[in-house]
């Protein structure tokens, strides 16, 4: 059987990686640079509930490890259980709420994998707020705007014209993010 030309990625080279990552936190069980590899091997390896007691058991070691908290998220997301989910990106939020990854994440995830429009608006709001100059929550706002329906076109254009001076603002070739000029 040839996994290759079936379409099915071939993850004995993850399945052999974990063996060895369990055997090295068997030897050092207090490594938490292993203990999160095991789970993100496994997050990879599509094994998401076997996963999410690694992320947990590194959580117990640094309770601000936000990549945990993240791949966790994925996981419930992953398996369907989005309540679980948005419970571990709100722990993420509560750790760090001025970060702009927590909230790139919470709202992206709210938009394209819960599919929670309001949600995701609300946390693309609170990142344009908290991180001034990045541009793409204004952009993603939108697209979402003028994807509505009927299209929301005044505030449309008020994000797009956000997101293009903070775009100038940071000297972002505007011709490489074609998809704010379109």
């Amino acid at each position: 059987y040839d996994s290759k030309k079936e379409g099915v990625p071939d993850t004995s080279f993850l399945d052999q990686a974990i063996v060895n990552l369990k055997k090295a936190v068997e030897l050092k069980p207090d490594e938490k640079s292993l203990i999160y590899r095991v789970g993100f091997d496994l997050y990879n390896r599509t094994s998401y509930a076997e996963a999410i007691p690694w992320f947990e058991k590194r959580i117990t070691t640094d309770s601000t490890h936000l990549q945990s908290y993240q791949y966790i998220a994925f996981s419930y997301i992953k398996m369907n259980d989005f309540t679980k989910a948005v419970e571990y990106l709100e722990l993420m939020y509560k750790l760090k709420p001025d970060s702009p990854f927590v909230l790139k994440t919470l709202s992206t995830t709210y938009l394209f994998q819960i599919k929670n429009r309001e949600k995701g608006m609300e946390w693309l709001r609170k990142w344009a707020d908290t991180d001034t100059k990045d541009y793409e929550p204004y952009k993603w706002m939108g697209f979402i705007y003028i994807s509505e329906k009927p299209a929301k076109k005044e505030q449309a254009i008020e994000a797009l014209t956000k997101c293009w001076q903070r775009m100038e603002a940071n000297g972002v070739d505007k011709c490489k993010e074609i998809d704010v000029i379109t």
